[in-house]
C-alpha cells in the first residue's frame, strides 16, 4: 500500500505517531494498546493516553517545499526513537531551504 502523506520530523518528541486517517489509507494492522503520558501542544500538563500501536515500513520522497503562507495537514510525526533511521548527519545548503540528508 502507498500513499503521499506530509511528514513533520521533530527529535525533540520521545515516540513517533500516525493520524487515525493515515492508518486507514494504509490499511495498518494494529498491534496493541500502551499508555501514555503525553502533553499536546499547548497543554500545561500531561495527560494519561491509551493509544494504539502498529509496526509501518515506509520511504520518504521529500517533495514538498515549506513556506510561510502554504497550510497542510501533519499525518506523520516521526520522533527521536525513528528520528535517526531517516536522517543522517550532512546538512544540503541552497538558495531558499536548508534541508538534512535522508537514508532514501
Amino acid at each position: 500500500m502507498q500513499t503521499d502523506a506530509c511528514i513533520l520530523f521533530d527529535e525533540g518528541a520521545h515516540k513517533s505517531f500516525i493520524t487515525e486517517t493515515l492508518v486507514c489509507d494504509l490499511h495498518v494492522q494494529r498491534t496493541g494498546t500502551v499508555s501514555l503520558h503525553i502533553a499536546a501542544c499547548g497543554e500545561k500538563n500531561d495527560k494519561l493516553r491509551h493509544v494504539d500501536t502498529a509496526t509501518i515500513s515506509y520511504s520518504c520522497e521529500f517533495e514538498h517545499p515549506v513556506t510561510a503562507s502554504e497550510q497542510f495537514d501533519i499525518s506523520m510525526l516521526i520522533g527521536a526513537d525513528k528520528y535517526c533511521d531517516v536522517i543522517q548527519d550532512k546538512v544540503i545548503r541552497g538558495d531558499r531551504h536548508t534541508a538534512v540528508k535522508s537514508k532514501t
